[in-house]
C-alpha cells in the first residue's frame, strides 16, 4: 500500500488532529503555575483521572465543533513545543483523516 503524503498546512484552522486522542493528558504540574485560577481546578482534575489511565481521548480543552483549543493562550507546553508539519502532526492528521 502506497503511503499519501500530506501537504504542510498554512494553518491549524478546521485540523485539531493533534489535540485528540491523547492517552494520559498533555498537562504537566509545571503548566498549573502559569494558568488563571480559573483554569486550574479543572486541569488539576484532570491530571488526578488521567493517572494510570491508558484509554486515548481528546484533550478536556479541545472544542470538537471550532476544531480549536477553548484556552490557547494557556495551552499546556507540549502543545506550546508542537510544530505544524512535523512527523507527530502528520501522523495525527493521517489518524483522523485531516489532508488538508
Amino acid at each position: 500500500m502506497e503511503t499519501v503524503v500530506l501537504p504542510v498546512l498554512d494553518s491549524c484552522d478546521d485540523c485539531g488532529a493533534c489535540c485528540r486522542n491523547f492517552v494520559g493528558t498533555p498537562f504537566e504540574k509545571s503548566d498549573i503555575e502559569r494558568l488563571p485560577e480559573e483554569l486550574k481546578d479543572g486541569v488539576r482534575q484532570e491530571i488526578s483521572r488521567s493517572v494510570n489511565n491508558d484509554e486515548p481521548r481528546d484533550c478536556i480543552w479541545f472544542n470538537a465543533t471550532t476544531k480549536q483549543c477553548k484556552h490557547h493562550e494557556h495551552r499546556p507546553r507540549v502543545c506550546r513545543d508542537f510544530n505544524r508539519g512535523e512527523q507527530s502532526c502528520i501522523n495525527a492528521r493521517r489518524l483522523f483523516d485531516v489532508s488538508g
